[in-house]
């Protein structure tokens, strides 16, 4: 069972957020993310696009270690921050795609992060040394990014669901949690 699962949809605009407090999601060895999302089209005075922000952050109470996501400029990115330093993986999505309603998946184990969309690997790394165990309190940040600057912190669009587990749950069950959402969303895995 995962420790936070959603069927609520939430849009966001640019000063939104939802936190919840879990003390369920304990994560040791890495996590599984899952999340069906879709970016916002949203232009700066400029006329500009502006970054999609940050659509969810898992982060202790004291702030000493965190998982985030986020969408800058193009680029997602999926990160493990410690006080000690941070480790992540990202890939380069255009904002056409970003638009586009999605499944995003992204674990993190004691050997790798990944990043998938629609069932495809589109990004992995290693991950030596990076993962830890959550000591405190648990809170789970939907829509917001505690860190960074505040055009990067909020997140600008729309998230269907959400799933986490406080583990890297094996391909199998991502499988089938990936073809549960296509089939819930309507969403083609590639």
């Amino acid at each position: 069972m995962p420790a936070v699962t959603t069927g609520v949809s939430w849009t966001f605009a640019n000063l939104s957020t939802d936190v919840i407090n879990s003390y369920d999601l304990i994560p040791k060895g890495g996590v599984t993310i899952f999340a069906v999302l879709k970016c916002r089209p949203f232009k700066w005075w400029s006329g500009i696009n502006m970054p999609c922000g940050a659509p969810l952050e898992i982060r202790t109470s004291d702030g000493a270690y965190w998982y985030n996501i986020s969408n800058m400029w193009g680029v997602l990115g999926f990160s493990i921050y410690t006080k000690s330093g941070g480790n992540g993986v990202s890939y380069g999505q255009s904002n056409a795609s970003a638009y586009m309603p999605a499944i995003y998946t992204f674990k993190a184990s004691d050997s790798q992060l990944i990043t998938k969309i629609n069932g495809k690997l589109v990004a992995s790394s290693n991950t030596v040394g990076s993962i830890g165990t959550f000591d405190n309190p648990l809170q789970i940040l939907i829509g917001y990014s505690n860190g960074g600057s505040p055009l990067y912190r909020y997140y600008k669009g729309f998230i269907g669901e959400l799933i986490v587990y406080g583990n890297p749950i094996p391909d199998s069950k991502v499988s089938l949690v990936e073809q549960y959402l296509s089939q819930k969303w309507r969403i083609p895995l590639d």
